[in-house]
């Protein structure tokens, strides 16, 4: 979520065409960086910040791939002040700002989309939320394919809860139900990667 979480990625060792920038704010310097280094993805979080790695890109004759956060509405079901997934929470796209948002996609030379984003919140432990952003992955899917938007990799964030109030009896989060959960209700287009950042819970 920073430039120099970027840098530091890549000086480690990671390579530059697995790392997605996200992060709400970015400035020009971290967006330039993550030109630089070639990095996968842009998760984008505004239309006002999609025309500005689309100027920044031209500046540098680069095209810069990137993926839409949308906000899906969807409730985690999580304490108010880790909650993002809801309208009210000003994180991401709203789902009524998508037609605008294609709009000025296909005017923009220097981005290609490459996927949608999501991040609904923080310290999760109902794992039925995650089941309803999949209802919600899936409706989105098919209104990209309805546009003839073919999209590579959906994102469905993180936020999958540890337990901190008896670590030592779940020193492991409940990885197999999250995971299962999406194999089970996520429907991905033929050759569509689906994504995770799990954060905390590893």
């Amino acid at each position: 979520v920073s430039g120099n979480e970027v840098i530091r990625a890549t000086k480690t060792g990671f390579d530059p065409h697995e790392i997605v920038l996200a992060g709400v704010g970015k400035t020009d310097e971290e967006i330039l960086t993550g030109l630089k280094h070639g990095i996968a993805c842009f998760n984008v979080e505004s239309v006002e910040e999609l025309k500005i790695i689309n100027a920044l890109a031209s500046q540098q004759n680069k095209i810069a791939t990137v993926a839409l956060r949308l906000n899906p509405n969807v409730d985690a079901n999580t304490h108010k002040y880790i909650t993002t997934g809801l309208s009210e929470n000003k994180f991401g796209i709203g789902l009524h700002e998508l037609d605008e948002i294609i709009a000025v996609l296909s005017s923009l030379k220097n981005v290609s989309l490459s996927g949608m984003h999501f991040h609904i919140g923080s310290q999760i432990t109902d794992l039925n939320s995650f089941k309803s952003l999949c209802n919600k992955a899936n409706e989105l899917n098919r209104w990209f394919i309805k546009k003839n938007i073919t999209l590579k990799h959906l994102n469905v964030g993180g936020g999958l809860g540890i337990d901190y109030m008896a670590p030592d009896d779940n020193s492991i989060a409940d990885f197999e139900g999250y995971f299962s959960l999406f194999n089970k209700f996520l429907q991905l287009n033929p050759g569509q990667q689906v994504h995770f950042e799990l954060g905390r819970s590893l």
